[in-house]
């Protein structure tokens, strides 16, 4: 009867330990967090920053910049006064997000985001 008993509670405690990793493992993914305002210092806290940088807009860039730029009408696109920063930060291994904002009074207005692998090209 010992041996039954020992054999029955080896089995639970098993059972105990490979729920309990597997519970452990879920947190771990599951620890992926949303931006909600998708602002720099927010996003600095969640991922790894690893470019800020900026350009003029205009009417034609790469197709990596050019849906940031459609979001303007051309003859503000035209008139190459307005400074956009795109700022990339590092999401997984191997993805990364990339913001475009543009800069009203002393905030920053986020203008759209973008998710890709770091092994696209554009």
């Amino acid at each position: 009867m010992d041996r039954a008993n020992a054999l029955v509670l080896g089995v639970c405690l098993s059972a105990c330990l490979v729920v309990c990793s597997c519970r452990g493992k879920e947190k771990r993914e599951v620890h992926n967090v949303c931006p909600t305002t998708y602002l720099p210092q927010e996003l600095d806290q969640l991922y790894q920053p690893l470019c800020r940088d900026r350009f003029i807009l205009q009417e034609l860039h790469d197709e990596f910049r050019n849906p940031t730029e459609r979001l303007f009408p051309m003859e503000q696109r035209m008139a190459h006064k307005t400074w956009i920063l795109e700022f990339t930060w590092r999401e997984k291994a191997d993805s990364l997000i990339t913001v475009w904002y543009v800069r009203e009074a002393d905030t920053l207005r986020k203008l759209r985001h973008f998710r890709f692998s770091e092994h696209d090209e554009f």
